[in-house]
């Protein structure tokens, strides 16, 4: 299918609500499909394609491209859709402290840049590995300070 002002349109439609901070892309696709009807409908293959070369400025052969007008303008749907749902659901976690973990495990898997456990998880490791060496370090130091063997 060829990228449509219409596509586009119902698009924007369905993004605008706030209920479509819950999609993923996929979902999206097939709710705009739907919308729009048999005639008109775009595979989840082709928006992944259209998504990634908008987001990276490239023709289908990966060599630099100026996008085209609608182009562009999926790509500032995206963008804007993307913030917005971003920014609505700190807002919620800020606002109500009871549904912190609900938000913030929907903003994980909706933007997986934010995984804000596995960020935390390496930093645990980071700083266990950090501490497991200066035990290391410690147990050499005392060692060497009572004369003792490690070998032995």
């Amino acid at each position: 299918m060829k990228l449509t002002n219409k596509y586009l349109d119902v698009m924007e439609e369905v993004l605008e609500s706030k209920a479509s901070t819950l999609l993923t892309h996929k979902d999206l696709v097939a709710v705009v499909n739907h919308k729009i009807g048999k005639e008109r409908t775009m595979s989840y293959e082709t928006f992944k394609h259209l998504n990634s070369i908008t987001k990276r400025g490239v023709d289908h052969n990966g060599d630099p491209k100026e996008p085209t007008s609608l182009e562009r303008r999926f790509r500032r749907i995206i963008d804007t859709a993307e913030s917005t749902q971003k920014l609505a659901l700190l807002e919620f976690m800020i606002s109500d402290k009871n549904n912190f973990k609900a938000s913030s495990w929907i903003l994980e898997r909706k933007f997986p840049a934010l995984n804000i456990a596995k960020k935390l998880e390496t930093d645990q490791k980071l700083t266990m590995k950090d501490k497991l060496d200066g035990l290391d370090q410690e147990i050499a130091s005392d060692l060497e300070s009572l004369d003792v063997d490690s070998d032995e």
